[in-house]
């Protein structure tokens, strides 16, 4: 994580504030990099992300087991494994077997290497990084998202403004025109 957040610094342009944006594990990125580099960014938008994806007791994730099983089965296959990434990200959305067929011929989505690194992130607790945000935030969800459940909405810092989007699954950025709308609003 910290490489990736190195190479993202160099790319920002800072003679802006930003809005920052992170999906699902980019949201950890995200979080990891506002706190880095506060005076860069205007706003953060996340949407799909459980800021401790695995979970705690007090915390939904995926579980531990079920996180251990997913991290044995990548060593032993990892593109079956990448499949079965692809697929539980596919949960909870109304197309799915339409969407998984456009992916798998798509060359941009097939297995690589970094993917492996970064599913490491899905490790990191960054629950501490969401209170005391001196900008606007926000959360986006679906109420389908088998991946990162709508019952976060509840747990969130009361300064983060949530929206929840009904028939939607992990995909958010699916609803492209939709979620331009979403980032381009201004909260007050």
């Amino acid at each position: 994580m910290d490489r990736q957040l190195d190479q993202l610094s160099h790319m920002c342009r800072r003679h802006q504030p930003l809005h920052l944006v992170g999906w699902s594990m980019g949201g950890i990125l995200a979080l990891r990099m506002f706190h880095d580099r506060p005076e860069w960014f205007e706003r953060i938008s996340l949407i799909a992300c459980n800021p401790c994806f695995v979970g705690a007791p007090d915390w939904p994730g995926v579980g531990l087991s079920m996180w251990s099983d997913f991290a044995e089965h990548l060593k032993q296959s990892p593109e079956k494994q990448w499949w079965r990434f692809v697929a539980l990200q596919l949960l909870g959305e109304a197309q799915s077997v339409a969407l998984m067929r456009q992916i798998r011929q798509n060359r941009m989505c097939q297995p690589y290497g970094p993917w492996l690194e970064q599913l490491e992130w899905l490790q990191f607790d960054a629950r501490s990084l969401l209170a005391d945000i001196p900008v606007p935030c926000r959360l986006l969800l679906g109420n389908a998202d088998r991946l990162v459940p709508v019952s976060l909405a509840r747990l969130w810092p009361a300064n983060w403004h949530i929206d929840v989007w009904d028939g939607v699954g992990h995909l958010l950025p699916l609803s492209a025109s939709r979620l331009q709308t979403w980032l381009n609003v201004e909260e007050s």
